[in-house]
This record gives C-alpha cells, structure tokens and sequence, in this order.
C-alpha cells in the first residue's frame, strides 16, 4: 500500500524523528509511531471516513491498518468498509479483470491477514 523504497538521503534526514518516534512507540497498539483514531468507524460520516482513508492510504506503510478507526480489526461491519476501500484503490491500478477477482474474494484487513500488494498474485505484472 504506497509502498516506497528510502534512498540512503532520506534515511539520513528522517534520523531527527527517531528519538520522538521511539519515545512514542511503546504506547501505541501497535508498536509504532502512531496510533488508532479513538472512535468507532460507525460514529463518522461516510465522507469523514473517505478522507480518513485517503490520508492514511497516501502515507503509506501499515498506517491504513494501524492508524484507522479502533474497531476496525475487531467488529466485521468496521472491517468491511475498510476492505471495501482497499479492493477499490487496488483495482483501480489492475489491468486483469482475473487478478482484480482474485484481490478482491478472500482477503481482508483484519488481524488474521494482513493485507499487502508485495508479491500478492503477481501483482506488479497486472498493474494499468
């Protein structure tokens, strides 16, 4: 998900962040340098989520499942509309109408399954 590889320079200018970020890192749910929204998916207003998502989908990382609602690993409903947004962005970029299938039929964004694109069905082959 916008995954970006750091060239050597910007390993090098992100070193000023680290002592704030290890300071933050042990009291977030899940170890890094940010943390849940502290509200239920449901209490926002479709457009709200939207742009929650978009933020979150542009930075990166595992920011769109670390750094979103607080139920959205643990109720379904929660977890669904997230994963309806992930298969969205994904398909969007996929040119195989059977890859767009397969990304989209057994994957959610809950803590049995991770959800990435890094060698997820030959993904890098299938992109528009």
């Amino acid at each position: 998900m916008v995954q970006q590889k750091l060239d050597r320079q910007k390993q090098l200018d992100m070193k000023h962040e680290l002592p704030a970020i290890y300071k933050l890192r042990p009291t977030t749910f899940g170890g890094f340098h940010y943390d849940w929204v502290y509200r239920d998916l449901a209490s926002a207003s479709p457009e709200e989520r939207e742009t929650l998502f978009e933020k979150l989908w542009a930075a990166g990382g595992f920011q769109f499942w670390l750094a979103n609602y607080q139920d959205i690993l643990f109720k379904k409903e929660a977890n669904d509309l997230c994963y309806d947004f992930w298969k969205r962005k994904v398909r969007a970029r996929l040119n195989s109408p059977e890859v767009q299938e397969k990304l989209g039929k057994h994957h959610r964004t809950n803590n049995d399954h991770q959800i990435t694109e890094a060698n997820t069905h030959d993904y890098e082959k299938h992109q528009a």
